[in-house]
């Protein structure tokens, strides 16, 4: 279980590194991959508490 919260922190890391490379107006196309990765972790929560009926 302690996967869960270190996996969480490298995705939060991941996107806060991309939105500031983004304000940074630096070249390079992963800082969009990263910012991306924040609709798609909203709709893989939305799915997986549709696939537990809500109760997370």
């Amino acid at each position: 279980m302690l996967a869960i919260p270190i996996g969480f922190a490298i995705y939060l890391t991941g996107i806060t590194f991309g939105i500031i490379a983004f304000l940074k107006k630096e070249k390079g196309l992963i800082k969009y991959i990263s910012l991306l990765s924040i609709p798609a972790g909203v709709l893989f929560v939305v799915f997986i508490s549709h696939l537990f009926g809500g109760e997370i």
